[in-house]
């Protein structure tokens, strides 16, 4: 068999081991007058009164994490290095060019959880993934419960994710309006789908098979462009994602060993009776999410200047 060798143009958009731009959450405004209400909005969403009781729903994942990795015999605790968990000591940085930042507890557990989370894809023995213990599939979902929060805390605030997810909206547009375009692979983190999502103004959703609430390890935020007999145009949106088992497995997917699948709502759109929406109806929504932007600017922009004069 003769193969011919393909050259392919590679484009780079920013230096090597650098963030892109598109899928770096950070903010790209701040003002005092936005820092001040995103953080009382981030309160809010989680019904709390002060930055520190974020975590406060989490002492039963705080315990299992504590327990699964031995942490008060750990070396590190016992040398001071960790501190004793505690979910009434979370802070909240919101800073221009940076990511959103959280100190305490929840900074610690969320790296224990996430570690733990992926031990578990990757080991053979459940058991020993868990160091000893035989955990059930609603532990590790409550294992992997700092972690969710700490993304959903971090990312998902309508202030903080129109700031966050803003290149990526506009990107995800452009793509959108591409009519020779058959399919794009934008590749990118889950702080960028959770804060598309909170953008966007999605329903809540559940995603069955999976011990992460939200995001995943390798979920996709699928866009999708269908078109009828007569030439209408509909888009579909939906979450797909390996379950626990496919993961555990090494499954190789296929046409008959599909991932998982779950239809996404927006607030305030309405779907056929085929559960597609207008696809102008839901490329209006991509935009407008990208245009509150501008309007976050404008307002806590202006706020900003009224302070100063």
């Amino acid at each position: 068999m003769h193969v011919t060798a393909a050259y392919v143009k590679i484009e780079t958009h920013a230096e090597y081991d650098t963030m892109d731009p598109v899928f770096n959450p950070s903010f790209t405004f701040m003002s005092d007058a936005y820092e001040d209400a995103a953080l009382k909005q981030i309160c809010s969403m989680n019904g709390v009164k002060r930055m520190e009781d974020l975590a406060s729903n989490l002492a039963d994942s705080y315990e299992l994490i504590e327990d699964v990795v031995d942490y008060t015999d750990s070396d590190a605790y016992k040398s001071g290095e960790l501190k004793d968990l505690n979910t009434k000591d979370t802070k909240i940085t919101l800073e221009l060019n940076q990511e959103p930042s959280v100190e305490g507890s929840l900074k610690t557990t969320c790296a224990l959880s996430d570690a733990l989370v992926l031990q578990y894809y990757e080991a053979p023995d459940a058991t020993a993934a868990a160091f000893g213990n035989d955990l059930s599939d609603d532990q590790w979902k409550l294992l992997s419960q700092a972690k969710d929060t700490y993304i959903d805390v971090l990312c998902t605030a309508p202030l903080v994710a129109t700031n966050l997810a803003h290149p990526l909206l506009e990107e995800i547009g452009s793509e959108m309006d591409a009519k020779d375009r058959v399919f794009t692979f934008l590749c990118g983190h889950d702080s960028n789908i959770a804060s598309v999502l909170a953008a966007l103004d999605a329903e809540e959703y559940e995603l069955p098979g999976a011990i992460e609430s939200a995001t995943p390890i390798g979920a996709k935020l699928v866009f999708e462009r269908r078109t009828n007999a007569k030439g209408e145009e509909f888009g579909r949106l939906r979450m797909l994602y390996q379950s626990v088992k496919q993961l555990r497995e090494g499954t190789m997917l296929s046409g008959t060993e599909a991932p998982m699948s779950v239809d996404l709502s927006l607030n305030g759109l309405k779907k056929n009776g085929d559960g597609l929406y207008s696809y102008d109806e839901l490329r209006t929504r991509v935009a407008d999410a990208a245009a509150e932007y501008d309007e976050l600017v404008r307002e806590y922009g202006a706020a900003e200047i009224d302070q100063a004069a």
